[in-house]
């Protein structure tokens, strides 16, 4: 593979590729090349010798139950023990597990990295990697791909050591609850159900059994290499019908979604009522408030103007920033650095990190620490005030549609145009108001993180306002009527 090829495999702070078919961009190959470069990394930072016996470096590695993540994990494995450091083989995991296997005493990892591609179909494959200060950032990734291009494939070595880090993650979590409640069953009398897509969020069954919940009707609880009963991504409406469904059908107390690799999750309310995106943030803001007043919420950018709204009924700050979770969770850590209080970091993707979790990208742990109030009050009661859109969409805008200074062009439209506003603090793309005359909403347009694309995201708590949008925006917008949602 040439160095573009290999370099392209960064997708912002995580690597990602085919890793199926005849030319799989990801191979073993390649994940043992990693593997070394990461085991460099961890013995540069942790100033500790490699082949150390008394004190060696141990980096923790799980999977998905993609179809090659076992031979990527294995291959992975291989690298680090070329390097002299001690691989620990956690198999099937969740992303924040592999973090918290940098916390946890028994293990005391220097590194943990987990083999997945989140919602990606089955054929891709990637890599997270993290360090007891958290996930490694864009330019760590380019580093470590940069070294990993110089590296050899490691030989075959001996099947590493196994470490039940699930197992300690479900006891963390079941232990938080009771801490908070005071109660060894708190869920007693609660019937919860969990869709994990046939990722590796069915433990989660495990914690609300420990914690006395009925979980009987839970989906797709197994792991399942093809994804086949549905991809786990609870952003996707379509992906969350299944649970919602089996809620209404078992008269649940609500459900819970998980991405592939449980850093995600989605809510579903007793009557059937999804509960993601602007609704989940809000629910996490209802849940935080009583211990966080004045308290600031970092979201990305397109969150809606409700829900600024309601953060702020709760004694709480809302600052909409921009889009991708290390993007949130970073503004978040800067913040609590300068000396405000910033307790969460959440994307309307379902992406969420809590300062009191170390600011650990974990939907497992947000949905945790929701489950006594949850259980007392139920989802929908919580949110009941937010204001909603009468309509929204997202369009996404091949690049090549529109003139490189479309951003420019907007903000100019908008300052000149009457009825629109460019929108006070905002840090992504280009924000505008639209009065009642022209839409009654906002509009958002923004480059993709990953993708040559511009999108556009649209709101209005007028029925019919975006169409209205769409005809103001025409004249230099010209493609929006051949753009797909």
């Amino acid at each position: 593979m040439d160095k573009n090829s290999f370099l392209s495999l960064q997708n912002g702070s995580d690597i990602r590729g085919v890793a199926e078919g005849d030319n799989p961009l990801l191979s073993a190959a390649i994940s043992g090349r990693l593997g070394r470069a990461f085991a460099r990394l961890i013995l540069s930072r942790t100033g500790k010798r490699p082949f150390c016996e008394y004190d060696p470096a141990r980096v923790a590695v799980g999977f998905d139950p993609r179809p090659s993540g076992r031979p990527l994990a294995r291959a992975f494995c291989d690298g680090l023990a070329a390097e002299g450091v001690t691989p620990y083989a956690t198999g099937i995991s969740t992303t924040p597990a592999m973090f918290m296997g940098c916390m946890d005493a028994r293990l005391a990892a220097d590194g943990g990295v987990m083999v997945t591609a989140s919602h990606l179909p089955a054929d891709r494959n990637g890599f997270k990697f993290f360090t007891p200060s958290g996930g490694l950032g864009k330019k760590d990734i380019t580093a470590l791909l940069e070294d990993a291009l110089e590296l050899d494939p490691p030989a075959p070595g001996e099947l590493p050591l196994y470490f039940d880090l699930m197992a300690s993650y479900t006891t963390y979590l079941v232990e938080r609850v009771e801490e908070w409640t005071g109660k060894e069953r708190p869920l007693s009398g609660r019937k919860i159900l969990v869709d994990a897509g046939g990722g590796s969020g069915g433990f989660y069954v495990g914690v609300l059994e420990r914690l006395g919940a009925d979980t009987a009707g839970s989906l797709y609880i197994e792991p399942d290499p093809a994804f086949s009963g549905h991809i786990p991504n609870p952003e996707e409406d379509s992906a969350m019908e299944a649970l919602r469904t089996a809620v209404v059908h078992a008269r649940a107390d609500f459900g819970i979604a998980c991405d592939t690799d449980a850093d995600r999750v989605g809510l579903v309310g007793p009557d059937g009522r999804l509960i993601n995106h602007n609704r989940m943030i809000a629910l996490a803001a209802a849940v935080i408030a009583p211990q966080n007043k004045g308290g600031v919420i970092v979201t990305d950018s397109v969150t809606s103007t409700g829900l600024g709204e309601f953060i702020a009924s709760l004694g709480l700050v809302h600052r909409r920033f921009k889009r991708g979770y290390k993007n949130v969770i970073d503004e978040a850590l800067r913040l609590c650095e300068s000396g405000v209080h910033a307790p969460l970091a959440i994307e309307t993707s379902g992406h969420a990190a809590m300062r009191e979790n170390f600011f650990l990208d974990d939907g497992a742990y947000l949905v945790t620490r929701m489950l006594p109030m949850l259980a007392e009050k139920g989802p929908c009661g919580l949110i009941s005030a937010l204001r909603e859109p009468a309509e929204s969409v997202s369009l996404r805008i091949p690049a090549e549609k529109l003139p490189a200074d479309a951003l420019e062009r907007l903000a100019d439209f908008a300052k000149k145009m009457p009825g629109l506003s460019l929108t006070p603090d905002n840090y992504e793309g280009v924000r505008v108001d639209c009065d009642k005359t022209r839409g009654n909403g906002w509009l958002l347009l923004r480059r993709s993180l990953h993708d040559p694309l511009f999108v556009l995201d649209m709101e209005s708590d007028s029925p019919g306002g975006i169409a209205v949008m769409k005809e103001v925006l025409s004249p230099i917008l010209c493609p929006l009527s051949q753009s797909t949602t």
